[in-house]
């Protein structure tokens, strides 16, 4: 994601992100394919580690095209 790597995103198969266990990820999925049609550029990003909740955190911030 901060790399605005969108062909690498595109490259993996929804088995992939599902054997994977991710099912959460899908969501950045859908948020990638929408900032590339829109030509929206990463702003800012960060990613919290939790032993807290059950997952990682990440949070972005894209600039408006």
């Amino acid at each position: 994601m901060t790399r605005q790597d969108h062909a690498l995103w595109r490259s993996r198969s929804l088995q992939d992100v599902e054997h994977a266990g991710q099912q959460e990820v899908l969501n950045w999925w859908a948020l990638m394919g929408a900032m590339e049609s829109l030509g929206s550029k990463l702003a800012w990003s960060t990613f919290v580690e939790t032993s807290i909740f059950n997952s990682n955190k990440v949070f972005a911030i894209y600039e408006a095209a």
